[in-house]
């Protein structure tokens, strides 16, 4: 009987591939590529096939893993809708007072990533840019934990929209300009100062 060597099959990255591979029970090795200067060069994990049984499973997962539908991305006004929905569920306002909430803590976003953009063209900054790029990556509308999280979110909306909190909040920022403050102070100084 003539011996056969096993077979490696680059499973280049694909953290859904690996997964299936690994779930399957089958052998996988991170090879050592070729010595540079400065180390050993790192190559994407591998499949180890050592006979017909294990090719026949590898492709086995290989077309369950093809079969399977790509899951269907939710388009903002879906995030939205839920989001809506969610704080309706948990504290018992209006759709439109949530949706209202909800438009308000957008525009907020991007009037702040548009102000920020508006510094960056007058004089570029790398750590402006990196701050930029953060801003747009985060949620505004992220998941409302429980009730508790709800409530703070209402009353949030209630101080900025019903409230001088917006003009405190300024006139804290000036005092700690001034150094009459600490920076760290501003907010706490303006909650307890506005009406």
């Amino acid at each position: 009987m003539p011996q056969t060597y096993p077979d490696y099959v680059g499973l280049n990255g694909d953290r859904k591939l690996i997964n299936a591979v690994k779930k399957a029970g089958m052998e996988t090795i991170n090879p050592q590529g070729m010595y540079n200067g400065f180390g050993y060069e790192k190559l994407p994990l591998h499949a180890v096939l050592r006979s017909s049984q294990d090719r026949r499973k590898f492709n086995k997962v290989l077309k369950n893993i093809e079969g399977e539908p790509a899951k269907p991305q939710k388009t903002e006004e879906q995030k939205v809708s839920e989001w809506v929905k969610r704080l309706c569920k948990l504290t018992g306002i209006s759709e439109s007072e949530a949706e209202e909430i909800a438009k308000e803590k957008l525009a907020y976003k991007y009037g702040q990533i548009y102000e920020m953009q508006i510094r960056q063209s007058e004089q570029y900054s790398a750590k402006r840019q990196t701050l930029i790029n953060k801003m747009e990556r985060e949620n505004p509308l992220r998941r409302i934990k429980d009730k508790g999280h709800a409530d703070a979110i209402i009353a949030a909306a209630k101080r900025h929209n019903e409230t001088n909190y917006e003009d405190a909040l300024d006139y804290a920022r000036t005092l700690a300009a001034e150094g009459e403050i600490d920076r760290s102070e501003v907010k706490e100084w303006a909650r307890s100062n506005f009406s």
